[in-house]
C-alpha cells in the first residue's frame, strides 16, 4: 500500500515538474505582454492633457519604500520640525539643508560649517568621515564649490535614502571603513495631540555597526554655526555679516547636555532673537564650544586636524562671545566603543526657539509689521527647554510617533484593496509576524509563472485539482500582484475556504473580514484584495488533508 502511495506521488511531483518546464515559456510570454500593456498604460494623458508616467500597478504595488541614490539625492529635503514650528530638511545625502526655522520660507539657507562627521579607530587604523555621501556634480563653476560647505573633506562613498514621513533613514556606506552608518531622523508627529506634534525639534539618530571581529573605537561629532542674529531674510553663507555679534556658545552639562547657542546682541524685541540647541542624553562626550577664531582655511583645518587626530576634541567650554560682525562654530561629539559586530545608537537633538514673528506678507499694508508669536513659545522659554522636554518624554514621543507611522504604513504587507484604501500607499518590507505568512514574501515574476503553470496543469489534466488550487491559493495570498487572470465559479469557492483569512489593517479594526467568491475573483482578475494572511498552523493540516485525498 506504501510502495503504491509513494508511487501515485512520485507521478504526480513529475507532473508538476513536467507542467513547469512546458508552461514557463507560456508564462514568460503573458507576463511580457502584460508588461508591454502597463508600459502603454503609463503613456496616459488625463482628460487636462496631463501625462501619467507611471501605471496603476507601479503606483499602487506594494514593496519597501522607495531607495533613492547618486544623482537622485540632491533633489530630496525630507522636512524635520513640528506644526507651526518651522523645519529643517533632511537631504538625500544625510546633509541638512534648507534651514526654514525663522518664521519665513528659507529654501537655499544652509548653514556654514555646520555637518556631522566620524572618527574611527581599529587596532590597523584611524579614518574620518564626513557623515554625507558624496557631493554631487557638476564641478565646474568658476570658483568650485562653496567653502563653507567643507568640500575638501572626505566623505562615504555611497549614500542610500529612504522616506516615509514622518521618519526618514540615510544609510551610508564606504569599502573603505569598517563601519555602516544609518541616520534615523524624525520629529514627533501624532494625530490628537497638537502640542507634542507641535515641537521645534529634529531627532537624529545615529547607528553605527562595526563589520569587524573586533572591538572599535568611535567618536561622532555634530558642527554647528551660531545663526542667532540672521532673521532668514538674504544669504548666511559665511560666519562674517554685520547681524553678527557677541553670539555666545554655551557648554552644559547634565542629564542633557549640549551646546546652547544665543546672543547677548540681538534685542528680545526682534526678528532676529532666538536660541538654537544642539543637545544629547548620551554620558560620554568631547567638544569644543567655538572653533579657533583664525583667518583663512585656519579654523576649519585646525578642527579637522584635531578630530581626525584621536577622536578626541580640546573640551573647551570657554563662553566667549564673538567679536563684532562674526559668529562662531561649535561641535559636540559622542564618544563610544563597539564591540565586534555590534551597533550602538547616538542620539542628537536639534532643537530651535524663535519666538517673534513679523507680518511682512499682509495685503492690508496697514496691518504689515504686526508681531505674532509661535504656539510653542508660550510654553517654552528656550531651545534648551524644549530639549529637556523632548529627551524626558523620549521614549513616549518616538513609540506613538511609530504607531502613526505603522498604523498609515502597516508593517505587514499590504495588497491594495479598493473598499479599505482606495489610494493606498505601499507599505514598508515587513518584519517577521510569529506564526503568520505574509503577503508579498515571493518575487512576483516568479510566483506568477508558477501560478499560471499549476491552474493550466488543473484544466489539461485534471489530477488532483485540489492540492493545485490550494497550491495556487496560498501562492497567490503570497505574492499579491496577479493582474489577468479569470477563474470559474468552482475555482473561485476555493478562495473563501477558511484557510485564508482577510484582515483589517492595524489602526482601523481587528475584525476579521469574509471574502467572498466575487471577491476573490475580482482579486484574480484586478490585483485587488485585502490583507492576506496564512496561518500555518491551518495550513498544514489542510495540506495533509489535500495531500491524502484521491485525485
Amino acid at each position: 500500500m506504501r510502495i503504491k502511495v509513494f508511487k501515485e506521488k512520485k507521478k504526480i511531483l513529475f507532473i508538476v515538474i513536467a507542467s513547469l518546464l512546458i508552461y514557463l515559456p507560456v508564462a514568460n510570454a503573458v507576463l511580457e505582454a502584460a508588461d508591454k500593456a502597463e508600459n502603454v498604460q503609463a503613456g496616459r494623458t488625463t482628460g487636462e492633457g496631463i501625462k501619467i508616467s507611471y501605471s496603476d500597478h507601479k503606483l499602487f504595488r506594494f514593496g519597501r519604500p522607495a531607495s533613492y541614490k547618486d544623482e537622485q539625492l540632491k533633489e530630496i529635503a525630507f522636512p524635520l520640525g513640528g506644526i507651526g514650528t518651522g523645519t529643517i530638511s533632511l537631504g538625500g545625502r544625510g546633509n541638512l539643508r534648507d534651514w526654514e526655522i525663522f518664521n519665513r520660507p528659507g529654501k537655499g539657507i544652509n548653514f556654514p560649517f555646520t555637518f556631522f562627521a566620524i572618527y574611527v579607530e581599529t587596532p590597523q587604523k584611524k579614518v574620518s568621515r564626513v557623515l554625507e555621501g558624496p557631493l554631487p556634480p557638476p564641478y565646474t563653476s568658476g570658483f568650485g564649490y562653496r567653502r563653507p560647505d567643507v568640500p575638501g573633506l572626505p566623505r562615504f562613498r555611497q549614500a542610500v535614502f529612504r522616506g516615509e514621513y514622518p521618519l526618514a533613514e540615510v544609510e551610508l556606506t564606504d569599502p573603505e571603513l569598517p563601519v555602516k552608518v544609518t541616520l534615523e531622523a524624525f520629529n514627533p508627529f501624532i494625530p490628537g495631540q497638537p502640542e507634542d506634534s507641535g515641537l521645534p525639534v529634529a531627532v537624529l539618530k545615529y547607528h553605527v555597526r562595526n563589520l569587524t571581529d573586533k572591538e572599535i573605537k568611535i567618536t561622532l561629532a555634530g558642527s554647528v554655526a551660531n545663526p542667532v542674529g540672521y532673521d532668514g531674510e538674504g544669504e548666511f553663507e559665511s560666519l562674517f555679516h554685520q547681524f553678527f555679534g557677541s553670539n555666545v556658545n554655551r557648554v552644559i552639562k547634565g542629564p542633557v547636555s549640549g551646546l546652547y547657542f544665543c546672543s547677548k546682541k540681538v534685542q528680545p524685541d526682534s526678528p532676529a532673537y532666538g536660541t538654537l540647541a544642539l543637545t544629547t542624553a548620551w554620558p560620554d562626550l568631547t567638544y569644543v564650544s567655538h572653533w579657533v577664531r583664525g583667518e583663512w582655511w585656519d579654523d576649519l583645518q585646525i578642527f579637522w586636524d584635531d578630530f581626525s587626530g584621536d577622536g578626541q576634541l580640546s573640551n573647551l567650554d570657554e563662553e566667549s562671545p564673538s567679536p563684532e560682525g562674526r559668529t562662531d562654530v561649535g561641535t559636540l561629539g559622542l564618544k563610544a566603543v563597539v564591540p565586534a559586530g555590534g551597533e550602538v545608537v547616538l542620539p542628537f537633538v536639534i532643537s530651535w526657539h524663535y519666538p517673534n514673528f513679523i507680518n511682512y506678507f499682509d495685503v492690508v499694508r496697514e496691518q504689515r509689521g504686526q508681531l505674532f508669536h509661535p504656539f510653542y513659545s508660550k510654553k517654552f522659554k528656550n531651545a534648551w527647554e524644549v530639549a529637556e522636554y523632548l529627551f524626558k518624554n523620549l521614549e513616549s514621543l518616538e513609540q506613538e510617533t511609530r504607531a502613526f507611522h505603522q498604523a498609515f504604513f502597516p508593517p505587514r504587507c499590504l495588497i491594495m484593496y479598493s473598499r479599505l484604501f482606495p489610494a493606498r500607499q505601499p507599505p514598508s518590507a515587513p518584519p517577521p509576524v510569529s506564526g503568520l505568512m505574509t503577503a508579498g514574501c515571493l518575487p512576483s515574476r516568479a510566483a506568477a509563472i508558477v501560478l499560471v503553470a499549476a491552474l493550466s496543469t488543473v484544466r489539461m489534466s485534471g489530477i488532483m485539482p485540489r492540492v493545485w488550487l490550494f497550491f495556487f491559493r496560498s501562492l497567490n495570498a503570497l505574492s499579491g500582484r496577479l493582474t489577468s487572470f479569470t477563474m470559474s465559479k468552482k475555482t473561485a469557492r476555493w478562495f473563501s475556504a477558511p484557510v485564508c483569512r482577510a484582515e483589517k489593517p492595524t489602526g482601523i479594526s481587528s475584525q476579521p473580514l469574509t471574502v467572498s467568491s466575487e471577491e476573490s475573483s475580482a482579486f484574480i482578475a484586478t490585483g485587488r484584495s485585502a490583507v492576506i494572511s496564512i496561518s500555518l498552523k491551518n495550513t498544514g493540516r489542510r495540506l495533509k488533508k489535500l495531500w491524502n485525498t484521491p485525485g
